[in-house]
């Protein structure tokens, strides 16, 4: 019982919302089995933790049918029905939330009982809804659709001989909506054949950019912003980039925060291509996308921040030399971690700023706070100890982490082959840069030469400013 869908769905809800079922299993419009409210009791007296001890078939049935024998399906009926009963919550809750979708619910109706003064209410209700609405995006046109779509049925029935918009107001709607949603899935199946390399179909989509060209549909920022995106992505032409980053700085704030997110997630994307390509001229266009998105509080999700997006960008700044800025951010933006991921991103971002500006007393002291149950840190940990170790020349020390290093990533199962590859290399690339004494041009260039025949390497761009420091270049970092 503690498995099943009903007790998994619980333990997720709210405490408001489990109210609100309990309102509802007393409510005879919603149930009017009884052994149903007992039942509730029975969760109420568990919930949210429902303990494997306490919950299960027997106490149950012992709790509703008191005195009578044990009947598992009676139990199992009861789960069924709660369930109904906590989708149904959903359901209502969904409405309750949607009031364009609830106004359109009622049009259909008064449309059916031919009640015309309280449809011509309605609709100029859901008129005024709509006008409302903060957002730009293809759902705005989607409910302007389903509005004009119900004026004119109801035109209809009305048999009326007179000119009524509403059927060409549908018919632009929906071709904002559809051309909106057709460039926006298009542009992320895209974006997944270039990480996963599955294979889909794309149908009419060059077609359809060609036909934007020449109408006004094209200059809808829905429709501008995901054609951009799309024509970007066929194309990787920095024109569309540099479309689609000015399109974002007018028309961001016309959509919902998730999606005006991923939208500037396509730039950043790009930028991010560019740089691994060599293109190290994007990391201050990359910066900037990034002090966008934290102006506009595009970071957040749900309130907090990822710990991969807050080492990101701390680790642009830092590559773009703006240490005050990213120091300040460090530390302002550590309180919206979660919890679980917070002591770990901060102690460990913060030691690898404190590398950076080549204090590493600083980041080995913070290095050693960084709890080590957490692969990921436990391995950049011990890389950036390493290269900390490499920096100040400690020969004993340095040659002691590589042995500990090596030994942690052979005997450790939890660490994917891939990722043990590339610290392995990381390792091998290190110890033979450190033995190779500064101005040897012929052993340097073969290191180099490995370095990027080898490919799979973590720190690579670390790595290769070092060989470039010791050839007796400039070097960023």
């Amino acid at each position: 019982m503690n498995d099943s869908k009903l007790i998994l769905i619980l333990r997720k809800l709210p405490k408001k919302d489990f109210r609100k079922l309990g309102l509802m299993a007393e409510s005879p419009f919603f149930n009017k089995k009884k052994d149903l409210t007992v039942f509730y009791s029975f969760l109420s007296s568990v919930y949210p933790e429902f303990e494997e001890k306490k919950v299960g078939y027997e106490q149950a049935h012992k709790f509703v049918f008191r005195g009578q024998k044990f009947n598992k399906k009676e139990v199992g009926y009861l789960m069924t029905d709660m369930v109904r009963l906590v989708e149904d919550l959903f359901c209502y809750e969904m409405l309750e939330n949607d009031l364009a979708k609830k106004e359109d619910y009622l049009l259909e109706t008064y449309n059916q009982m031919e009640l015309e003064k309280a449809f011509k209410k309605s609709l100029n209700d859901s008129s005024k809804i709509i006008n409302n609405y903060q957002f730009k995006d293809s759902n705005y046109y989607f409910v302007k659709y389903q509005l004009a779509l119900r004026e004119n049925k109801f035109f209809t029935m009305q048999r009326k001989h007179i000119a009524d918009e509403s059927l060409q107001g549908a018919l632009n709607n929906l071709d904002l909506f559809y051309l909106s949603e057709k460039f926006r899935i298009s542009s992320e199946i895209l974006n997944r054949q270039n990480m996963l390399r599955n294979n889909y179909e794309l149908t009419l989509v060059d077609e359809l950019l060609d036909f934007i060209k020449n109408t006004e549909l094209g200059q809808v920022s829905t429709i501008a912003i995901y054609s951009t995106i799309l024509k970007g992505l066929k194309t990787d032409d920095p024109i569309y980039f540099e479309k689609l980053t000015a399109l974002l700085n007018e028309h961001s704030e016309d959509f919902p925060r998730t999606e005006a997110r991923e939208m500037y997630i396509h730039a950043i994307n790009y930028c991010v291509r560019k740089i691994h390509s060599g293109e190290k001229n994007y990391s201050s266009r990359l910066l900037s996308l990034y002090k966008s998105t934290i102006e506009k509080e595009l970071i957040f999700d749900q309130g907090t921040i990822s710990p991969w997006t807050y080492m990101n960008i701390i680790t642009i700044g830092i590559r773009n030399n703006e240490f005050e800025w990213t120091e300040d951010f460090i530390h302002e933006y550590k309180k919206f971690l979660k919890p679980q991921f917070a002591e770990n991103a901060y102690n460990y971002n913060l030691a690898y700023f404190y590398f950076n500006k080549k204090e590493y007393d600083k980041a080995i002291e913070l290095l050693n706070r960084v709890v080590f149950s957490d692969i990921y840190y436990n391995c950049e940990s011990k890389a950036l100890l390493l290269r900390i170790y490499y920096a100040q020349g400690e020969v004993d020390t340095f040659y002691s982490m590589i042995d500990s290093f090596r030994i942690f990533l052979s005997r450790n199962k939890l660490i994917s082959e891939n990722n043990k590859e590339m610290y392995f290399n990381l390792i091998r690339f290190i110890k033979r840069l450190f033995r190779i004494t500064k101005g040897d041009a012929k052993n340097l260039q073969k290191l180099k030469e490995d370095i990027q025949e080898s490919k799979r390497v973590i720190n690579s761009g670390w790595l290769h400013d070092q060989i470039e420091m010791k050839m007796g270049k400039a070097s960023s970092l």
